[in-house]
């Protein structure tokens, strides 16, 4: 498909793959093999599939990463197609970020259910790698930057409301400033 290449791939092959990818995931969880996927997610099939895999007795391991600003999402994508990789319009990529912001609170509510591990992970530095940000084991924080971007403040307003009612202190400016002592988290539990 497309010459074994990743560069400008059309819409066509996309469509032909997507149930190859589905099939591939569907065939590894019954027959307990590993494996990994990537998803944007932006729809809610990822949360179908976690769970069934945690039900299969998979651990379940989400990474997230996300960047700075809409405007960062579309250069990023308008960068990539300049270099001969897929692209996006810029309402495309609107709409998958919008919901994948929006599908994140899910991913929290999963901890402890069928997600076992999260860990988020800030990408707004270009050419550098990302930076974790947040980590959780099950519903316990194990891990939090003290300076949080503006991005995942418009995420996760409902941890940062969880952190609050929990005890934790936290600056009402943007962005938040919260401990990273781990210890001091080690404690603190999603409700």
């Amino acid at each position: 498909m497309n010459g074994g290449s990743y560069i400008g791939i059309p819409m066509s092959i996309r469509r032909e793959v997507w149930p190859v990818c589905e099939k591939f995931i569907q065939d590894h969880i019954p027959a307990a093999r590993d494996f990994a996927t990537e998803t944007t997610l932006r729809s809610s099939i990822i949360f179908d599939q976690m769970r069934q895999a945690h039900e299969a007795g998979f651990d379940v391991r989400f990474r997230y990463v996300s960047v700075d600003s809409i405007a960062m999402s579309i250069d990023r994508v308008a960068n990539r197609a300049d270099m001969g990789g897929h692209s996006g319009s810029e309402d495309t990529v609107r709409d998958i970020r919008t919901k994948s912001l929006g599908n994140l609170p899910r991913v929290l509510d999963e901890l402890g259910k069928t997600v076992d591990y999260l860990n988020i992970y800030d990408n707004s530095a270009f050419g550098a790698p990302p930076k974790l940000i947040a980590s959780f084991l099950a519903r316990e924080v194990t891990f939090l930057e003290s300076e949080l971007p503006a991005w995942m403040d418009e995420a996760l307003g409902r941890l940062r409301t969880r952190l609050r009612s929990s005890g934790s202190s936290s600056s009402k400016g943007r962005p938040c400033r919260l401990p990273t002592d781990r210890d001091h988290w080690s404690h603190l539990r999603l409700q």
